[in-house]
């Protein structure tokens, strides 16, 4: 049986999050790994291309990693989620979505 796991809401707004912290958070995990690309999946779905993302490689290190997952559909969130958990998923249009 999977273990359960105490996790915060599924379905987040923007105006839900705590930018400060989520920015302090990416840039800890990217300088801990040295991460090269940060990605930002604007249609997330199950995760597709977030996993060609997540799995590139340079010189046999990890280089990237999936930071945000943005779509309008809480039932692709709801996947990606599953396949992505370490990332900040958004629900929302992503015309609506304001980059600061």
């Amino acid at each position: 049986m999977a273990k359960k796991v105490k996790q915060k809401s599924l379905f987040t707004s923007q105006d839900e999050v705590n930018w400060q912290w989520e920015t302090d958070r990416i840039i800890k995990y990217i300088g801990d790994k040295d991460i090269k690309i940060v990605y930002v999946d604007l249609f997330c779905g199950a995760g597709g291309l977030s996993k060609g993302v997540d799995d590139a490689m340079h010189n046999g290190k990890k280089c990237a990693y999936v930071a945000l997952g943005i779509n309008h559909d809480r039932l692709a969130i709801a996947s990606h989620r599953v396949n992505f958990p370490d990332t900040l998923h958004l629900v929302e249009d992503v015309r609506d979505v304001r980059m600061q």
